[in-house]
């Protein structure tokens, strides 16, 4: 297994006419070593707890033959396939 590209972000408040919600689902690359704990990776933030992040939800990896699946998916529908 090789670890092709590590991707942190921060929470970010996303408004939309009277309604503001907080997202985490923008991330970039990082290039320095990070800690990863039993709850995220060092420098990565998660918006609901409930369903990201903690013992269970620390880490998600893909599987980089699925990436021209999820290019392919983000072409037809415009849409990331976060729940895919």
């Amino acid at each position: 297994m090789k670890l092709v590209s590590l991707n942190v972000g921060n929470r970010k408040d996303l408004t939309g006419g009277e309604k503001t919600i907080c997202i985490s689902i923008f991330k970039n690359p990082v290039t320095d070593q990070r800690k990863i704990s039993f709850l995220n990776i060092e420098g990565d933030q998660q918006s609901d707890l409930s369903v990201h992040g903690s013992i269970s939800k620390a880490v998600y990896a893909h599987d980089l033959s699925n990436l021209n699946t999820r290019k392919f998916y983000i072409e037809q529908t415009g849409r990331t396939g976060c729940s895919m």
